[in-house]
């Protein structure tokens, strides 16, 4: 078989059932900071539990075709960081680890749309495939680690603004990316990259829509209890 064909699939069992049991841990976090109650209104926490869930389900279901692993990979650590996101929120409206947790949160919520840039660039097989996109899914990581950092340290009156300028660029150059190897893909890996890149872009326009309304009705700060 090729060599960077399969990631997990010549792996040990247990490293396969370690990394599948990301998507039920991403989904029970999500479940558990929703019934808890975090700050995000009753709409917002359901909203987010089915963007885990979907995620979630989708990762494992990759992960279980051996020439999908990578990208499977890269479905599920999408739905580990918005698991994370909003039980690290939960822990801290419940006012427990409030420093670290609050730092997780902002973390995983500036992570979110360099995680969609990274799954874009390297639709259909997982695997970024210049230099170039690698170089901007680095960058992307690194500006998204600073934007969390920024965030965290800006607290209890977070902007809103940092973010959505996060997810917008990570939009553009993800999408014009994906449009670029989608031109020259065969008909089978158009089909896998189409749905994908749906999924992708429902998933930031959740995050685009509801930063735009905090914006329009006055809160240009994040709602989070961690940015409060």
């Amino acid at each position: 078989g090729r060599v960077n064909g399969s990631l997990v699939g010549t792996a040990h069992p247990l490293v396969r059932a370690a990394f599948l049991s990301v998507a039920p841990l991403s989904a029970t976090a999500a479940i558990v900071a929703a019934v808890d109650g975090w700050d995000g209104g009753v709409g917002g926490r359901i909203g987010w539990v089915c963007l885990t869930l979907v995620w979630a389900v989708a990762g494992a279901a990759l992960l279980l075709r051996r020439e999908q692993e990578r990208l499977g990979l890269l479905v599920l650590w999408f739905a580990l960081l918005a698991g994370a996101a909003s039980l690290a929120a939960a822990i801290v409206e419940d006012g427990a680890g409030r420093d670290a947790t609050a730092l997780v949160q902002a973390l995983t919520v500036a992570l979110m749309p360099a995680a969609a840039m990274h799954l874009l660039l390297a639709l259909p097989s997982g695997i970024l495939g210049t230099r170039v996109a690698a170089f901007m899914v680095g960058s992307g990581y690194l500006i998204a680690a600073a934007v969390g950092v920024v965030l965290w340290t800006d607290r209890p009156s977070a902007p809103t603004w940092p973010v959505v300028l996060e997810a917008l660029v990570a939009a553009a150059v993800g999408g014009h990316g994906a449009m670029t190897r989608y031109r020259a893909a065969r008909l089978a890996e158009r089909r896998l990259r189409h749905w994908v890149a749906l999924a992708i872009a429902a998933a930031t326009e959740v995050v685009l829509v509801a930063s735009a309304l905090h914006v329009l009705v006055g809160r240009r700060n994040f709602e989070l209890p961690a940015f409060r």
